[in-house]
């Protein structure tokens, strides 16, 4: 989780659930907004199959409901 406010980068990481640290100012940014990077794991989540037309669904879904959100998906 990365975090753009007040002239300032907020980090958070969390590892199975579990926070790694922290709330903490890892930088300086002029922008703002939050950034959500997820990597799923098998050892928590059972099935790793992603359905890219559900997300493409949902993707749309987002952008309708919240102005400026962006979605990248790699």
């Amino acid at each position: 989780l990365s975090i753009r406010r007040h002239k300032e980068v907020w980090e958070l990481v969390y590892h199975h659930f579990a926070p790694q640290f922290l709330l903490r100012v890892v930088g300086e940014s002029d922008g703002c907004g939050t950034e959500v990077y997820f990597k799923p794991s098998p050892e928590t989540i059972s099935n790793l199959h992603f359905s890219s037309e559900i997300q493409a669904k949902r993707m749309r879904e987002l952008w309708f409901l919240i102005s400026g959100v962006g979605i990248l998906q790699r």
